[in-house]
């Protein structure tokens, strides 16, 4: 989630570049209807000639600019949004915890449902750079 002065509302995304010195990172869009928002790109729907890139790869010029691949060889500009200004959104173990929350300790879910999300994290982000 990425909240973004003068907006009202803040924006879900997803981190999908990170700088090496941890300042900054680009999101790009979860709801379409946040495709064109200037709080996540510099620019979008630009076309490129002779695309190289596949949809969503994510590179950078020089470290000047972060760019992301759409389809039909269309590209847009990502913005570097200040790490300060990206949050968690924790909705989604809200939801958990109160599907699996035990009456004894009704502010913690379970061991099982515990392991079974560190399960999830693991598969999902660590298996595929050791492959």
């Amino acid at each position: 989630v990425v909240s973004s002065p003068g907006h009202p509302q803040d924006v879900r995304g997803e981190i999908v570049h990170m700088a090496p010195t941890g300042l900054y990172a680009c999101v790009d869009f979860v709801d379409e209807k946040d495709h064109a928002t200037d709080v996540l790109f510099d620019g979008i729907d630009y076309v490129s000639d002779q695309p190289d890139f596949e949809l969503d790869e994510v590179w950078s010029e020089d470290g000047t600019r972060v760019f992301i691949g759409r389809e039909g060889g269309h590209f847009d500009s990502l913005r570097k949004i200040p790490c300060s200004r990206i949050r968690t959104d924790p909705s989604w173990l809200q939801e958990k915890m109160a599907l699996f929350r035990t009456d004894d300790l009704a502010c913690f879910i379970n061991v099982d449902m515990f392991q079974h999300i560190v399960a999830e994290f693991v598969q999902a982000d660590w298996v595929p750079p050791c492959n």
